[in-house]
């Protein structure tokens, strides 16, 4: 058995897989309160509009709201970074790439830190996270990597690589199809009430100016979703080139990399609840894929 998959089993490489992936929960609960604060926003303003609220109280309650629909985004993308900066650090360690000074803007000790502070925060979870693998119930951490094979470092790296990359794109097809339909139904339901009550086209107008918070989180979303599988189209790419490359280098794989740092650094979050549905079925595909 190649030397990775031993190295993730131990305890200093699951605690800041641990690490990753609380803040990455995090930043997901953060996402989502966002968004629950600017639908009631959106909520509250047309309910504001149809009963004539005081327009003074009105204002200020979307501004409340507006502020901390901005105030928990922030706290969402910081857990996304040292969520993506422990990822890089991780498999820097496990793949042997050139270790930096910096990982998304964090050090090695910052990173360190952090893991110990979410292993004694979490302690119960923690234990049972490290002790159970992928398809075991609750799904654990152990055999992050599981397309064991043996052969040149190169190689098993990048079939690491590709492993990555295998489960970003399943898990984000399914939430962007769950996405889109949940999309559609806050749509319909917001032009529902505004045709059953019939709301005046000025009021209207001052619904949409009320609801900049829903727009501009929206537009947010859409342009993260973008950047995300700009580059994950490009690591998808060298992929393909590099498994019939007989020549592959490190220095290829070290720009494969780079683009998977990219892709996990941006603040496009499949929640956890998909994770956990979808985890003991993917790793059986993939098991069914492997052993085609």
């Amino acid at each position: 058995m190649h030397r990775i998959y031993k190295e993730q089993n131990s305890e200093r490489i699951l605690r800041l897989q641990f690490s990753q992936r609380k803040h990455y929960e995090l930043a997901e609960f953060y996402n989502d309160l966002s968004w629950v604060l600017a639908i009631i926003l959106v909520i509250l303003s047309i309910i504001g509009t149809k009963f004539d609220l005081l327009e003074n109280v009105r204002l200020l309650i979307n501004a409340i709201l507006a502020i901390g629909v901005f105030m928990v985004n922030k706290i969402a993308i910081s857990n996304v970074k040292i969520g993506a900066a422990t990822k890089e650090y991780i498999d820097s360690e496990l793949f042997h790439l050139d270790r930096k000074d910096k990982y998304c803007d964090y050090s090695m000790l910052e990173i360190k830190e952090s893991a110990l502070k979410m292993k004694e925060k979490y302690e119960k979870e923690y234990n049972i996270q490290i002790s159970n693998t992928g398809k075991d119930k609750p799904a654990g951490l152990k055999d992050w990597y599981t397309y064991k094979t043996d052969g040149k470092d190169v190689h098993v790296i990048l079939k690491c690589q590709e492993e990555n990359i295998w489960w970003n794109g399943v898990l984000n097809k399914k939430f962007l199809w769950g996405i889109g339909l949940f999309s559609l139904v806050i749509l319909s339901l917001i032009i529902e009430i505004i045709m059953v009550n019939k709301i005046s086209l000025v009021a209207i107008i001052n619904i949409i100016l009320l609801c900049v918070s829903l727009f501009c989180k929206t537009i947010e979303d859409l342009v993260q979703a973008i950047k995300y599988y700009t580059y994950y189209i490009k690591a998808k790419s060298k992929i393909e080139a590099f498994e019939t490359n007989m020549n592959l280098r490190m220095k290829d794989l070290m720009l494969l990399q780079n683009d998977i740092n990219k892709m996990r650094s941006i603040k496009f979050l499949v929640p956890n609840f998909i994770h956990k549905i979808y985890s003991k079925k993917l790793h059986l595909m993939l098991e069914e894929v492997k052993s085609m």
